[in-house]
């Protein structure tokens, strides 16, 4: 019988682990239904037309703290919360659980994410730290400088400060070395520039600089036929060219 013990502790032992891998999963497996379903419980409320935007947003957050507190890491629970408040257009409720998140994840991603989604609701105020702090981690990345600088120009503001940040996103897109050696625009990078140059445009528009801006946007637009917002853009500034051309016209007949 000696001489089997160290078996019989090893089968002891396995057997042990088993119970305790069991029991932690079980508890596992009950805190993600809890979560589920008060992540579940939050939806409906957020989907009940009959409840204030008051009340669906205190209920609401009752049953998300709920589901964030319980749910395992692997279900990503606050990006889920998140994410059912953008679909309610509850952008303020989803900016408050990006603040938590952006403290312990500041990574570029969430960063922009958190400040479009304060962009969503026209608040510079609250957009802007986002994306400065993304510009500080990250200044090699061009995405915050767009975001940044686009917003300013959408909300009519500093427009001069928007357009350094629009063009310092475009002369990062235009130094990245190309695989080719020569200066080889990819289609991805090729509609990344676009999209700046669209946002430039854009901003040129918003100074009265039509010319300006219809050679951005008329650019961007060549990258980029099919887009819907370039193509608005354009048009607008198009149409502020045409209105000024008589105008022009005009003044140097009377001088």
């Amino acid at each position: 019988m000696r001489r089997h013990l160290p078996f019989y502790m090893v089968v002891t032992a396995c057997l042990s682990g088993l119970v305790v891998f069991q029991v932690m999963e079980g508890r596992s497996v009950a805190s993600a239904f809890r979560a589920a379903a008060a992540y579940g419980d939050g939806v409906v409320v957020l989907d009940d037309p009959s409840l204030t935007p008051g009340t669906r947003r205190l209920l609401s957050s009752i049953r998300f703290n709920t589901a964030i507190q319980y749910a395992p890491p692997k279900m990503n629970m606050p990006r889920q919360v998140i994410q059912a408040y953008e679909r309610a257009r509850m952008f303020d409720a989803a900016l408050d659980v990006y603040d938590v998140l952006v403290a312990n994840d500041p990574s570029l991603g969430m960063l922009i994410a958190a400040g479009n989604c304060a962009y969503q609701l026209g608040d510079l105020d609250r957009a802007e730290p986002f994306f400065r702090e993304a510009i500080h981690r990250y200044p090699d990345d061009p995405t915050a400088y767009n975001a940044l600088g686009y917003m300013m120009a959408e909300l009519d503001t500093r427009l001069d400060e928007a357009e350094t940040l629009i063009l310092r996103a475009l002369d990062i897109v235009q130094r990245r070395p190309s695989p080719f050696g020569a200066r080889v625009l990819l289609p991805d990078v090729a509609r990344e520039e676009a999209v700046y140059r669209d946002s430039l445009g854009w901003v040129y528009y918003r100074e009265g600089r039509y010319v300006e801006a219809v050679e951005q946007l008329e650019s961007a637009y060549r990258a980029m036929p099919g887009n819907i917002e370039v193509r608005t853009h354009l048009e607008l500034a198009k149409e502020r060219l045409a209105e000024a051309a008589p105008q022009s016209r005009r003044g140097t007949r009377d001088a």
